[in-house]
């Protein structure tokens, strides 16, 4: 239940950074692609190596959202690193990761 709670609180500040910008961009935020751009960037930094999976994940944070939105994105994927961790070893995209764990929708083919 508190995972929903940081998840509405975190949709609600990235939607009103993405209001405050003056960018056709910026008003196109999508949770969902906000999410395989996290565990894309995710991925990359488990590739490299470097640090823990708690710095790995801080950056890859940093790399998809404004800093001062950091501690929102890391209660938003708490909890479900070691989920995403296995599916990037899986080689899973990350559509389908978010997909799995809810941040997207489900593809529908053939509707």
């Amino acid at each position: 239940m508190a995972r929903y709670h940081n998840l509405v609180a975190f949709l609600c500040f990235a939607l009103l950074i993405t209001n405050s910008q003056s960018t056709p961009q910026a008003n196109d935020f999508s949770f969902c692609s906000w999410c395989e751009d996290f565990v894309g960037a995710l991925d990359k930094e488990i590739e490299s190596g470097a640090g823990t999976v708690e710095q790995q994940v801080t950056r890859a944070c940093d790399a998809v959202l404004p800093h001062s939105l950091q501690p929102f994105c890391i209660n938003t994927v708490d909890g479900l690193i070691d989920g995403i961790v296995k599916s990037l070893e899986q080689e899973i995209p990350p559509k389908a990761i978010c997909e799995e764990i809810d941040l997207c929708q489900p593809s529908r083919i053939g509707v």
